[in-house]
């Protein structure tokens, strides 16, 4: 049998699924909006004192998300229900099956029965089959165990509003027609289509197990963050019996970059997740200990090396173990005169079988059990203080806490005043750790100088071994509470703030992308290897992905030989194929004037998102003042963007190297790149690297030399 699909046949099928979701979005409209007034109704009643319906109010509140999601998802997939089509037969019998895959997966609501699926979910363990280059005999991992198939035909289809453009029946994902016309789009409308393109070194990411950490060593452009956005809807999609919205948590180095990859998460079935950037991420959880902790956020100032972190974070455990010594065996049995109402076996058996809780919480706890103690032997202790009221001790004690004289020093009168006796015991264990001063501990083991401020200057290490510290005293909630911590940019953070992390959320997994070489930091990493080893204990999963699909030919063919001629060493790096206009250089007098004309042109080639990318802020700045006029003057809108922006919207924008990390626009013009010393490999080589791989298009550079023009042929 010739396995080959027919385009007639497929708009007909279209045709047909659109008519259906229609008539399904109809449906589950009505019930939508039944439950929704049932909801009110219920609300009513329960609030007019008739508490009866007090149990129905959260089932159908659940019904009313269910149908507004589904409501929500049936809409947004009705322009295009579904991008690719499967055909297979199930082995060993033969049967064949034909299934097509989308962004949700579509049922026939009004059709009752088992078969009613229109479109299976990309994030199905059947949809790997799709992202698979395997073809013939293969199979794939189901929850109920190795399914074996022999697929015969993977269709790509190009929808738009409803309309079937072409197919594209492919055995190599990555090289068909749909991808380039993807690819070839402008960065307003890049990200749309993402989950129709995904390649299949990128797919075996995303579907990794939840469950070990995992490391991702992408070039430029090869689809990190995508990687990393994905994997969250689909770990969300096939484990929420562990994982939920609540539980995990994604990092970033700035606002605006955060923004930037969480706005994919709501067109991928994911309404919202816990987010914030690292230093906010550190400084809340201290604020979990001490809800008053502030702080400047300084750059890195020094990079502790493997060694130095070890010997640090030994200092720190050292230090807490010494301390709960001295609480608990220095402490001893809690007497009262000769009275024993805590031993010391009691108090040892108790550690024994808390030895894997926080100092503050097992002081705490043994502070409550003291008291229940205290109240236990209260007839004991009142029987013991009248018994012994002649002692000249005695009546000293009774003076001064329970404000009994002499000769009103009656069991009566002791028992009515026994809760001043147990305040004096109140915070018996904890006492030393309620006036801590963990800053000043931390400034010793550190060897920060200085003298505490009331607002600090911390970086983020210093901020993580703070947050270390505080962890030691009491379990972070969030600690207890958070199982998947996904990292962008991930080279920018050094192998202590892992350490800390790791160690402080030891019930969550990793999931870190980024690229060495993209490290422009000074306080980032140089290779993946000891976070592994150390960090890890070389069990996290190493992935790379070494294809760019962001810059066209010409770009990465310039990137990689500049690199490759400065370093000495190739840059490995594999552009899809998608031709572009070629690098374009300018000399740099009337530099002002002709970065205008450039953005002008970039305007008229319909690029919408266009960037003017300087090595530091000091120079943005001042380019952003001297255009500002000239722009108005011609009409061109241009804007100075920084990483306390929020949102990147369609314009031309003025940016430093550092905020310009991740991103990525249609146009990129680098207006200083003489500036910049090649001959520095870990550092202005990375910079001017990572500022030419900004561009997806075009990308036009300002310079005077002769010589960088001949590394883009």
């Amino acid at each position: 049998m010739e396995y080959k699909s027919d385009l007639n046949k497929e708009k007909e099928h279209l045709k047909r699924t659109i008519a259906i979701i229609e008539e399904s979005l109809k449906t589950v409209k009505s019930e939508r909006d039944k439950k929704t007034q049932l909801l009110m109704e219920l609300t009513r009643k329960f609030t007019s004192a008739e508490p009866e319906f007090y149990n129905d109010i959260p089932i159908t509140l659940e019904l009313v998300n269910f149908y507004t999601k589904l409501f929500r998802n049936y809409n947004t997939a009705l322009p295009k229900p579904y991008f690719g089509k499967l055909n297979f037969d199930l082995l060993p019998d033969g049967e064949n099956v034909v299934l097509y895959i989308g962004k949700y997966g579509i049922d026939d609501f009004n059709k009752s029965g088992s078969d009613t699926t229109l479109v299976v979910d990309w994030r199905a363990a059947v949809s790997e089959l799709y992202y698979s280059t395997s073809f013939g005999k293969t199979g794939y991992e189901a929850p109920g165990g190795y399914i074996e198939v022999n697929v015969h035909l993977k269709t790509s289809f190009d929808i738009e509003n409803g309309k079937l453009l072409g197919l594209y029946d492919s055995d190599i994902m990555a090289n068909d027609d749909l991808l380039i016309k993807y690819l070839s789009r402008t960065k307003d409308t890049a990200l749309n289509d993402i989950v129709a393109t995904i390649q299949q070194d990128q797919n075996t990411i995303i579907r990794l197990n939840p469950f070990k950490h995992v490391i991702v060593q992408g070039v430029a452009g090869s689809g990190k963050t995508t990687v990393a956005i994905h994997r969250i809807a689909y770990l969300l999609y096939n484990y929420s019996q562990y994982l939920n919205m609540d539980n995990i948590y994604v990092i970033a180095s700035s606002k605006l970059f955060l923004n930037y990859i969480t706005s994919m998460l709501p067109d991928l079935d994911v309404p919202s997740v816990k987010q914030g950037t690292l230093t906010g991420f550190l400084i809340d959880m201290i604020r979990e200990y001490d809800p008053r902790f502030t702080c400047v956020v300084v750059p890195e100032f020094w990079k502790y090396t493997t060694e130095e972190t070890r010997a640090l974070v030994s200092k720190t455990r050292e230090y807490f173990m010494a301390l709960e010594k001295d609480i608990f065996e220095k402490q001893g049995a809690v007497m009262f005169f000769g009275l024993t109402i805590m031993s010391e076996d009691y108090i040892a058996k108790f550690l024994d079988s808390r030895n894997r809780q926080k100092l503050l919480d097992k002081t705490e706890e043994l502070d409550k059990l003291l008291k229940e103690k205290l109240y236990a032997f209260k007839d004991v202790v009142v029987s013991y203080i009248s018994d012994n009221r002649e002692s000249k001790e005695m009546q000293a004690y009774c003076r001064d806490v329970l404000k009994l004289e002499p000769s009103f020093i009656f069991e009566e009168n002791i028992s009515k005043r026994y809760t001043k006796l147990t305040l004096r015991y109140k915070n018996h264990f904890s006492s030393k750790l309620k006036r801590f001063d963990y800053f000043s501990v931390f400034r010793n083991l550190t060897g920060k100088p200085g003298k505490k401020t009331r607002i600090p200057n911390l970086s983020a290490q210093e901020l993580s071994i703070l947050m270390l510290m505080v962890n030691e005293l009491k379990l972070l909630s969030s600690a207890r509470t958070i199982r998947h911590i996904v990292i962008d940019e991930a080279q920018d953070f050094s192998e202590l703030i892992y350490y800390c992390l790791s160690s402080v959320f030891t019930k969550a997994n990793f999931t870190l992308v980024g690229d060495v070489m993209q490290n422009i930091s000074d306080g980032g990493l140089a290779s993946w290897d000891d976070v592994n080893s150390f960090v890890f204990s070389g069990e996290a999963d190493f992935r790379t992905l070494k294809k760019s699909y962001r810059n066209t030919i010409e770009i990465s063919a310039f990137a990689k030989n500049l690199v490759s001629e400065y370093s000495g060493t190739p840059l490995y790096i594999e552009p899809v194929i998608r031709h572009g206009r070629n690098v374009c250089f300018y000399d740099t007098k009337d530099a002002n004037e002709k970065i205008l004309a450039i953005l002008t042109q970039l305007a008229r080639n319909s690029y919408h998102i266009c960037a003017v990318i300087f090595k530091d802020d000091q120079s943005a700045d001042r380019f952003s003042k001297e255009i500002g006029y000239m722009a108005a003057e011609s009409g061109l809108r241009i804007a100075r963007l920084s990483r306390e922006s929020e949102n990147l919207k369609s314009g031309n924008y003025i940016l430093s190297l550092k905020d310009a990390k991740g991103l990525e626009f249609d146009g990129v013009i680098i207006p200083d790149f003489d500036s910049y010393d090649l001959k520095k490999i870990t550092g202005d080589l990375k910079r001017v690297y990572v500022a030419i791989t900004r561009a997806l298009h075009e990308l036009h550079i300002l310079t005077d030399s002769k010589e960088i023009a001949r590394l883009a042929q």
